[in-house]
């Protein structure tokens, strides 16, 4: 990755409706909550490439999501994954990663699990997606299983 900026409250507002809100599912009053998340911007030479949400969970453990848009999916996805497990490691003192994804999604499951996360569990009927409500697959990697791996 070209670049991996940490965001700050008054660029996030703008760029979050910019880059993962192509559906427009973003309310107006949009407000992030900085204090317990970062968000990591992904630059290539010339565009936005993805965003990651890290959220605190508590002192241990940081919870991550990934939003790589669509036109970069296929070539930049694992180099923008590795970017933000990389900067986790090198910039916090979280021990675990945690990943939530909707059973819908395979393909993330195996993007995690490229990575060495591991399945954890299931959250039951967490989820909703067009009217449904489902399960979601708990994932999880150490600090010292990444180093490690």
């Amino acid at each position: 990755m070209e670049k991996v900026i940490r965001l700050t409250e008054s660029d996030l507002v703008n760029i979050v409706k910019r880059v993962i809100d192509d559906k427009k599912t973003i309310k107006e009053d949009f407000n992030p909550n900085v204090d317990d998340e970062c968000w990591l911007l992904m630059n290539n030479e010339s565009d936005i490439v993805a965003l990651y949400n890290l959220h605190g969970v508590n002192g241990v453990t940081v919870q991550i999501h990934a939003h790589v848009l669509p036109e970069y999916r296929k070539e930049c996805s694992k180099e923008t994954g590795k970017a933000a497990l990389d900067y986790i490691i090198e910039n916090t003192g979280y021990y675990k990663i945690i990943a939530t994804v909707p059973v819908i999604y395979n393909n993330v499951k195996r993007f995690c699990q490229s990575f060495g996360f591991k399945e954890e569990g299931i959250n039951r009927l967490s989820y909703q997606k067009n009217g449904e409500i489902i399960d979601q697959w708990q994932l999880g990697i150490t600090r010292g299983e990444y180093l490690n791996g």
